[in-house]
């Protein structure tokens, strides 16, 4: 009975250890002091509004814990019209630089959530079978660059459906979370510096200013007057 006791309790150790280990991946202090955005997308009916600010403040505080700084779900909804987040998430890289721009973030996470209901067949009750599924896209809002890219799918039960899908990703979400982290980790340090890389309209601006300046020193061609 004690042996039992005790791979029992070594099996608990063991699984601790391993979860300690998942969320404390060793990771540059470059790499940390970082500025991020969570942007989420419903990828159906259930996934309202209400359940993406929820779970994206669910994120954040993951985010939040491994030593980020972070653009809460309030202040995005406030700076950032549903168009512009639209872009991101449909992949636009021009839209996803931009919008970095405007709200001053090294990183963005973008993502989508479905959720499928279907009633418990054989039960007299309110009871629904929820499988939810998360997408989840951790880009470099300097150049748009994807640097990890992860889909989960995982399911429950329970009468109220949006209750379930928050419950659901809260209990899963480090697990989620610690997956993109270990892959922004492995990320040379360097490779965050601000990129050289011209903004469309940093590249814009530098191309007027360009001609205006070789407009003044391009010399004029001589008239006939000139020469006589």
């Amino acid at each position: 009975m004690k042996v039992k006791k005790l791979l029992a309790l070594t099996v608990v150790l063991v699984l601790w250890n391993l979860e300690c280990s998942l969320f404390s991946e060793e990771c540059s202090p470059e790499l940390l002091d970082k500025k991020i955005v969570v942007i989420l997308g419903s990828g159906s009916i259930e996934a309202t509004a209400e359940v993406l600010r929820d779970i994206g403040t669910i994120l954040e505080n993951q985010f939040l814990n491994r030593g980020f700084r972070v653009i809460d779900q309030a202040t995005l909804d406030k700076i950032i019209p549903e168009q512009e987040k639209k872009l991101v998430l449909a992949g636009d890289t021009v839209g996803a630089i931009k919008l970095g721009e405007k709200l001053g973030v090294d990183l963005i996470l973008s993502g989508q959530v479905s959720v499928n209901v279907k009633a418990l067949e054989g039960f007299q009750t309110n009871l629904k079978s929820v499988h939810v599924t998360l997408t989840l896209k951790f880009l470099d809002a300097k150049t748009a660059q994807a640097i990890s890219s992860k889909t989960w799918s995982w399911k429950s039960a329970g009468s109220n459906v949006s209750g379930v899908v928050i419950n659901i990703v809260q209990k899963n979400s480090e697990t989620a979370v610690s997956s993109v982290y270990n892959d922004y980790c492995l990320r040379s340090p360097s490779s965050m510096v601000k990129t050289t890389e011209e903004s469309p309209s940093e590249a814009m601006k530098k191309e007027t200013e360009d001609t205006k300046e070789n407009q003044k020193i391009s010399p004029q061609p001589s008239s006939s007057l000139d020469k006589l």
